[in-house]
């Protein structure tokens, strides 16, 4: 289970365990949180199977046997995300989806296995 600073903080105060070391284990998690935000790095990307765009520099990657593929497009604040769904139909249009930024590894890691159910190495 997981627990918020908020109710860490209230446990606290329920508890006989002083506030002063109350407040150092919520700075403390607060450090660690920010320790495990790994940044998404092109090496990462490439150990897991994206390729680079030499003309564009965007990543993708293809799944499905290359009916869907995802479309990394880097800007200097992270990375914005595009799911393309290629017709299974051959009267229909590919689908696109363009996502939100993304800069964290565990923001990708989340997103590919949503969007297609297999995991990413970190």
């Amino acid at each position: 289970m997981k627990y918020t600073k908020e109710q860490i903080l209230a446990a606290g105060e329920l508890g006989e365990v002083s506030m002063h070391d109350v407040r150092h284990v919520v700075s403390l998690l607060d450090e660690v949180v920010e320790t495990t935000r790994q940044k998404i790095e092109p090496d990462m990307l490439i150990r897991n199977g994206f390729k680079k765009n030499r003309v564009d520099e965007k990543y993708w990657k293809d799944f499905d046997d290359g009916t869907n593929y995802i479309i990394l497009t880097p800007m200097p604040d992270g990375f914005y995300p595009t799911f393309v769904q290629l017709p299974e139909l051959p009267r229909t249009e590919q689908q696109i989806i363009k996502l939100s930024k993304i800069q964290y590894w565990h923001e990708l890691e989340d997103l590919v296995f949503v969007l297609t159910r297999e995991e990413l190495v970190g």
